[in-house]
């Protein structure tokens, strides 16, 4: 996987937030609002960007159809599971 931009990692924070609590992925006007971003092309090409780098990929759903790839959910846990080896040799 290839490193974001603080803008990506943004745009992929608030992905990965709305699937955590929705239980389904958002479309791009509802990230586009989300993150502040003008407009839905604008929205396209940051996800494509996240796709090109390995963090996130297209599902055949339709409209609601980015979800979070292996590697950027094994990179989103691993921060967690760091803390939590420290508090239990603690």
């Amino acid at each position: 996987m290839i490193a974001l931009t603080a803008r990506q990692q943004e745009v992929f924070a608030f992905v990965a937030e709305y699937i955590t609590t929705n239980k389904i992925a958002p479309t791009r006007r509802e990230i586009a609002k989300g993150v502040g971003l003008s407009s839905v092309g604008t929205t396209n090409d940051m996800v494509g960007r996240l796709v090109d780098r390995g963090w996130l990929y297209f599902t055949p759903n339709g409209g609601r159809n980015i979800a979070i790839t292996e590697e950027a959910l094994a990179a989103m846990l691993a921060p967690q599971a760091e803390l939590k080896r420290e508090r239990a040799t603690r």
